[in-house]
């Protein structure tokens, strides 16, 4: 046990065989014995490690700061880049770029967004009917632009969203 400012802290084994950290009203960390789940800030974890009541802070000099994986092999990783950009791969090649300064976002091999949404090697495909993209004019007018059974391109004025 331990006092600091009039508070209790103590490590102990709850009466459900639970390891914890905490003070006497609270466990800040919590280790199940049953499930092995460690959990801050929850006395109940529900998963492998669960966190309540705050935010997550991953710092490190690395790229890829979150990495998931099927067994050993990388299957999705995020990370930052040397310029803070935020980035999603596969492992090996980034495929989906948040630029830092300016929000604009790179979808494709390992690019660099030159306007608020980019799409390098591949389409963007609009399957529902009606759908489409919406333009704003100089005079603030939204139009959506879709296209009809021809190939002609169908303008229609919308509010704008």
């Amino acid at each position: 046990q331990l006092d600091r400012n009039g508070i209790l802290w103590e490590s102990a084994i709850n009466s459900g065989g639970d390891f914890y950290i905490g003070d006497t009203l609270n466990a800040k960390v919590t280790i199940s014995d049953s499930s092995g789940y460690v959990g801050i800030g929850t006395s109940t974890p529900l998963s492998k490690l669960h966190v309540d009541g705050g935010k997550i802070r991953i710092s490190d000099t690395t790229t890829s700061l979150l990495v998931f994986q099927r067994g050993v092999a990388t299957v999705w990783d995020m990370g930052m880049n040397n310029t803070d950009d935020l980035n999603i791969g596969n492992g090996t090649t980034t495929l989906f770029t948040i630029n830092h300064s300016d929000g604009n976002t790179y979808i494709g091999n390992n690019g660099t967004a030159n306007s608020k949404l980019q799409v390098a090697g591949g389409d963007v495909y609009v399957e529902t009917i009606g759908s489409g993209v919406i333009l704003k004019s100089p005079n603030n007018q939204c139009w959506r632009v879709t296209i009809d059974n021809s190939g002609n391109f169908v303008n229609t004025s919308i509010t704008c969203p």
